[in-house]
């Protein structure tokens, strides 16, 4: 019997398989430690901008 992709997909669908990602994830930004106080400074408007 032959089998084709779809086929294969099809059943793979039917009972939730997927297949295996071998990559890890690379990390090509790192955080600067000074940067970690940004979030906790005070960004509100003394006056709106027309």
């Amino acid at each position: 019997m032959m089998i084709n992709e779809k086929m294969v997909a099809r059943v793979m669908r039917k009972f939730h398989i997927v297949g295996v990602h071998l990559r890890k994830k690379v990390t090509t930004t790192m955080p600067e430690p000074s940067d970690a106080g940004l979030f906790q400074r005070d960004f509100t408007a003394d006056v709106p901008i027309a």
